[in-house]
């Protein structure tokens, strides 16, 4: 059954971006590794896309570090999405308390995160909504069960265009066009980069790092998350939204 929704999914998602607007039926926002800025990447274009009027859900399909909020296990990476958005529809299908590869802390809590269940709530979330925005757990290759299976497997199950979040500084380089390439060779669709300045750098390294970027993965940087010292503010200000996201609307997704 898998492999089949694969295919028709690949058609579903394709992104269709047009001057006049921005339709975009799915996107996958991964990372280089954890900790290099996807959720708020992702809090970021639900604003943006807030904004633009798009009806948008956001789906985490595993949260490990779990944290007890009035009693209740909730999502961190969900609650930060609702900061950008209050109404958002947004949702979790497993919520593990460790903070560790899903793998492990599902093994110690002895939970099976099951695929079908994830692949059966993301298309639940597409049918009802314009759009559906996917973070990941790390980076590409972290897996989700003692199996092996990876957050890259699960890319290829929902077939949906992929983002990279990079830092900005030194380092980068390598771990971007590693992931990059390597989601690349499984046939993903990587239609761009976003950096994320997560301190004050030298800016002729980030700018350098941008270009080489660009030029060793082919891919574009859609743009850079300034360091932003209260982020919460930046929800609100639709000129930088618009300087962030705005190559979104000249990406070809035939490419």
């Amino acid at each position: 059954m898998n492999i089949i929704f694969s295919y028709v999914n690949l058609f579903v998602n394709m992104v269709n971006i047009s001057k006049g607007g921005i339709v975009i039926r799915s996107l996958f926002i991964t990372g280089t590794d954890t900790d290099a800025g996807k959720t708020a990447a992702a809090a970021l274009l639900l604003a943006y896309l807030k904004k633009k009027g798009i009806q948008a859900a956001a789906y985490k399909p595993v949260q490990s570090g779990a944290e007890m909020i009035d009693g209740v296990l909730c999502a961190p990476d969900v609650e930060f999405y609702k900061l950008a958005n209050p109404e958002l529809a947004a949702f979790t299908t497993y919520l593990l308390k460790k903070p560790c590869s899903p793998h492990l802390a599902a093994r110690e809590e002895e939970i099976e995160i099951e695929i079908d269940k994830i692949i059966e709530h993301y298309q639940r979330l597409s049918s009802e909504n314009e759009f559906v925005l996917i973070e990941g757990a790390g980076g590409v290759m972290v897996p989700l069960r003692d199996d092996g299976y990876s957050m890259l497997d699960l890319m290829k199950e929902l077939s949906a265009p992929v983002v990279i979040v990079a830092r900005t500084g030194v380092g980068t380089i390598n771990h971007t066009v590693l992931t990059a390439e390597r989601l690349k060779q499984e046939g993903i669709n990587v239609i761009g980069v976003i950096m994320n300045q997560m301190t004050i750098e030298d800016t002729k390294v980030e700018q350098d790092n941008i270009r080489m970027i660009e030029l060793m993965t082919r891919v574009p940087v859609l743009g850079m998350i300034p360091y932003l010292e209260n982020p919460l503010s930046a929800f609100g200000d639709s000129e930088m939204l618009e300087h962030l996201f705005s190559k979104l609307m000249e990406v070809d997704s035939n490419e």
